[in-house]
């Protein structure tokens, strides 16, 4: 999955329904007024996937209720779904839905979730979007680690005149320190980590990460896909700023 965290409130699911949109690249935003027939309305989440012509246009209320919702609820989506020319409504609720509120959903184009059923909605965009923006964000970090260092490369170290012999040793030790991050980036781009007919990180997965203080390296176990971008994304970034400084000649 995506988040193994249930929100906290109506608050937090809202804005992690628009998280997820914003992740795969759709123009999204929250507590969003509509003008209909009747006048005005406002709904939790409206995203538009402007990649498609004409953009397609989803609209999502998220229900943090500690109850079934009920059917009167989709009665009135579906009228703001057929004003507001949606072309996809979603109803996220926290605890489900009455059966009179899927009878009041079929045939129509309004999807009842809970939070992981939302997930997995959209997972199948939002795994290449999420990977796509680490590796991009870290490519230089995986020169850095690989395992046959390129001409580039070794045309940079190369050039490494003030405090040399230091600054070798530590480039040295920082391939080691960040090898794993590097490579484990570089699978998940190409698909090794990434089946190609479903696209499925498969979870938990455990990483051997650098520890924060201590050196050394401390085996974290994640649960969701999330957790382990964030992860790869903060490491990545830490190590491209020690890199950088070895390769800074004014230090």
């Amino acid at each position: 999955m995506i988040d193994h965290e249930l929100p906290r409130n109506w608050k937090d699911l809202q804005e992690k329904v628009a998280e997820i949109f914003r992740d795969i690249g759709y123009k999204t935003e929250t507590d969003k007024k509509l003008k209909i027939a009747r006048g005005t309305v406002n709904v939790d989440v409206y995203s538009e996937d402007v990649t498609q012509s004409p953009n397609i246009i989803y609209i999502c209320e998220c229900k943090h209720w500690n109850s079934n919702v009920p059917k009167s609820v989709i009665h009135s989506f579906r009228a703001i779904m057929e004003d507001s020319g949606a072309h996809y409504g979603i109803v996220i609720s926290k605890k489900g839905f009455q059966k009179g509120a899927y009878e009041a959903a079929q045939n129509t184009n309004i999807r009842l979730a809970d939070w992981f059923e939302f997930q997995e909605v959209f997972k199948s965009k939002w795994i290449p979007a999420m990977v796509e923006r680490v590796y991009k964000k870290c490519e230089m970090l995986i020169t850095y680690t690989e395992p046959i260092i390129g001409s580039s490369l070794a045309e940079k170290l190369d050039a490494i005149k003030k405090n040399r012999t230091k600054k070798i040793k530590k480039f040295k030790e920082l391939r080691q320190k960040y090898e794993r991050i590097g490579m484990t980036i570089l699978l998940l781009q190409f698909g090794r980590g990434i089946t190609k007919s479903n696209q499925q990180i498969k979870l938990p997965l455990t990483l051997d990460i650098p520890k924060e203080k201590q050196g050394g390296f401390e085996s974290v176990q994640f649960s969701s896909l999330r957790s382990l971008l964030d992860c790869l994304s903060y490491w990545g970034e830490k190590g491209l700023k020690e890199f950088d400084e070895i390769f800074d000649e004014s230090s």
